[in-house]
């Protein structure tokens, strides 16, 4: 059973390290001897990989992690893997973009997707329609006469602010 679950793993060239830590989440399931036999590899491998100190790589990794953290949520969740790279870099932090991604990735940490923008209009009603009287083109003879207006609505961070401009065709 467990050298099936070995042979269709999504890892199938997975390194000494990988196997180690698939065998130390696992060892309440099966016994080392025979996870070793079903990794080929050996059990004092694993055992001198257990007693092991952390490579520089992965503390490295772990301080990272916290500044992406922060960032994150200094951000309120919305900033993706480019964004904290550029924030990173900006603190004179050095890291690849791939690797903050990877880390991110690795740590399920992903930026909020954005809601969709509502639409407001409804040009299917039943309600009476005011009467075209200006009838194009766009021209006024004396001021006062002939007013155009429009409205937009722009979001921002504090929700959406409505915009709304008046001109006079003259």
């Amino acid at each position: 059973m467990l050298r099936d679950s070995v042979r269709n793993s999504a890892y199938p060239r997975a390194t000494p390290m990988m196997k180690y830590q698939c065998m130390f989440e696992h060892q309440q399931d099966f016994s080392i001897k025979r996870m070793c036999a079903a990794f080929s590899v050996s059990e004092s491998g694993y055992y001198a990989w257990l007693k092991r100190e952390k490579s520089q790589r992965a503390k490295d990794n772990e301080l990272l992690l916290q500044k992406i953290e922060q960032i994150f949520h200094a951000h309120r969740s919305v900033y993706g893997s480019p964004r904290i790279h550029v924030a990173l870099r900006d603190q004179g932090i050095p890291c690849g973009r791939k690797r903050v991604a990877r880390l991110m990735r690795l740590h399920a940490i992903s930026a909020k997707q954005r809601r969709s923008r509502v639409q407001t209009t409804n040009s299917k009603h039943s309600f009476p329609l005011a009467p075209n009287l200006v009838k194009r083109p766009f021209t006024a003879e004396a001021p006062d006469r002939v007013w155009v207006s429009d409205f937009t609505y722009i979001g921002t961070r504090e929700g959406w602010l409505y915009l709304a401009t008046v001109l006079d065709v003259y």
